[in-house]
């Protein structure tokens, strides 16, 4: 596919991942909470693939490659190192101002975690994502095996993640129930790419084809059963679900490959990728 940096970066896939970030970002902002129109055309459309596309992008340059070692290493000073040292400061600069504020220092904590737990959810995701490479990596290392357990194996372990989404396990930031939900849109990018497809779904044919069902869906919303919120574990009609969350996935990649080719709005968006 074209569109490369040197060195052999996708600007297409940047751009994918940099829309989608600001999707997730600004959809998060307290200001919009005053705005019922903006709420719900995130809740209703939005939701159905601004997460499922930076999770589809994710999978597409998955490399299973590195060593179990070095793959946690990297993906841990990538996705959750960040998050640590934002709570940590975070919560050195709220408790500070409790306290000069006239808090009682036995509160303090009690303060801090209450306040977190207000405008910190959204980290949820980077620590998620951390947790779902992981399983994804320890799966397709049993797959890849070619032992009589692979098969059982892997079953065992979606069977395991299953529980833990039926269940709605959660610990804070840390959403094991969204685990296997991660997990499908990851296998998606990562089967385009083994499979050499995605060249073929970036044209305005498949655009036109995907913006079609999409649209569909979307009018259709409530009646086949489609709904997407991975933090509070819902998630509805599997199959019809997928297909929109798909559809709307190729949208904006096939978006994202047109905007590569304007240098300054591509810049933008590949370095809020970063």
């Amino acid at each position: 596919m074209g569109n490369n940096y040197g060195g052999g970066r996708n600007v297409t896939l940047d751009v994918a991942k940099g829309i989608s970030i600001l999707l997730m970002t600004l959809t998060h902002l307290v200001v919009f909470n005053g705005h019922p129109g903006i709420k719900s055309f995130n809740s209703e459309v939005l939701m159905i693939f601004k997460m499922p596309l930076f999770i589809f992008v994710s999978g597409y340059l998955f490399s299973g490659e590195r060593g179990f070692k070095e793959f946690i290493k990297k993906k841990f000073d990538g996705l959750v190192k960040p998050v640590v040292t934002i709570l940590f400061l975070s919560a050195i600069v709220i408790s500070g101002v409790w306290i000069l504020g006239g808090g009682e220092v036995h509160a303090a904590f009690g303060h801090v975690r209450n306040v977190l737990s207000l405008y910190y959810i959204p980290l949820w995701f980077p620590v998620t994502l951390f947790l779902s490479l992981i399983a994804f990596k320890v799966l397709l290392s049993v797959w890849r095996a070619d032992k009589s357990y692979s098969l059982p194996g892997c079953m065992a372990i979606v069977v395991l993640l299953a529980i833990a989404s039926r269940s709605g396990a959660d610990l804070y930031i840390l959403k094991f129930h969204a685990i296997l939900y991660f997990m499908i849109f990851l296998a998606a990018g990562y089967l385009v790419r083994k499979r050499d497809m995605l060249e073929g779904l970036l044209n305005f044919r498949s655009f036109i084809s995907f913006v079609s069902i999409f649209i569909l869906s979307i009018v259709l919303k409530g009646y086949l059963g489609i709904g997407l919120d991975l933090n509070a574990n819902i998630f509805g009609d599997f199959i019809t679900t997928v297909i929109a969350s798909f559809s709307g996935v190729i949208i904006l990649v096939n978006i994202s490959k047109w905007l590569a080719g304007i240098k300054y709005v591509s810049s933008i968006l590949a370095a809020c990728s970063r």
